[in-house]
């Protein structure tokens, strides 16, 4: 694995805190007396996409403007390392 510069190390750091961030909002609105649930949901979803943007950009990714888990998760798929 190459040596990231400071910048993408930023940038990286950057989309891990948005994403905990999401993942703060949608529990606290989950323990509502009157739970919002599309918008947990929708914290949630942003939140699994931004920490898998974070692995991605943290492999070379080049970051794209793209909300799509699966098509996400099939990036994430090209940067797996086997287990031996």
């Amino acid at each position: 694995m190459r040596k990231k510069n400071p910048e993408e190390i930023e940038l990286i750091k950057n989309w891990l805190t948005y994403a905990k961030e999401n993942l703060l909002s949608a529990k606290s609105l989950i323990t509502e007396e009157f739970t919002q649930f599309h918008t947990v949901c929708f914290m949630c979803q942003g939140s699994a996409e931004k920490y898998l943007k974070a692995y991605l950009i943290s492999n070379g990714w080049i970051l794209e403007k793209i909300h799509d888990l699966e098509n996400l998760l099939k990036y994430c798929a090209c940067y797996e390392t086997p287990v031996s």
